[in-house]
């Protein structure tokens, strides 16, 4: 594989990553808003800070 396509992968991937975060995030404070427990949603165990690790070490697997 060449550079370009490298970096096309890993923003794509970094994309996706944003994206699944900002879905999480946004359920949490949906529920949260309209007094709905994370734990009866099975939201209650996912650190969607997580996710956000994994797009900051996106690049170092990459590089």
């Amino acid at each position: 594989m060449n550079e370009k396509t490298n970096l096309i992968d890993s923003s794509y991937e970094e994309g996706y990553l944003m994206g699944i975060h900002r879905i999480i995030t946004l359920m949490q404070q949906q529920a949260e808003a309209f007094g709905i427990s994370l734990e009866k949603i099975s939201l209650h165990n996912i650190d969607p800070y997580k996710v956000k690790k994994l797009i900051k070490g996106l690049g170092e697997v990459n590089e």
